[in-house]
């Protein structure tokens, strides 16, 4: 038989948890909505290689590596079409859709924060023949 003081304490333990789960809720990234989430984005002679394929609405911040000696970029672009697929003219997929990008000289560090929502993006790179050489990888947002 639990005595009306031990029922206080086990009210109030459960009442504790609540608020631990609340909590966990807020500071755990992709559980809260509007967590920010961070992608590593390694761009290579002719590679565009993201840590993660995928990661949560909201601030996502990328930090974009030209470990090559040559210039390349990173371009987001939300989009349906699998980043392989994106129409092409004259060496350039098409940017339709694109939220952001950042240019890189080689062997040089970047990072771009954007605010994505929910879909598919394509990462590439569109300096002229990359896209083409399969300088494009695959992200979904949840």
């Amino acid at each position: 038989m639990i005595r009306p003081r031990s029922a206080h304490l086990l009210r109030r333990g459960v009442a504790v948890s609540g608020a631990a789960a609340v909590a966990a809720a807020i500071l755990l990234p992709g559980v809260a909505a509007d967590a920010s989430s961070s992608v590593s984005v390694k761009l290579t002679d002719f590679k565009v290689i993201p840590s993660a394929k995928s990661v949560g609405h909201g601030k996502v911040k990328f930090i974009v590596a030209n470990k090559a000696s040559m210039e390349h970029e990173l371009v987001v672009i939300k989009t349906s079409e699998k980043a392989a697929k994106l129409p092409v003219s004259n060496g350039e997929a098409s940017e339709k859709g694109s939220v952001g990008e950042v240019e890189l000289a080689g062997h040089k560090t970047k990072s771009l924060t954007l605010n994505l929502k929910k879909g598919h993006y394509a990462l590439i790179c569109n300096v002229k023949g990359h896209y083409m050489g399969g300088m494009h990888a695959d992200l979904t947002v949840r």
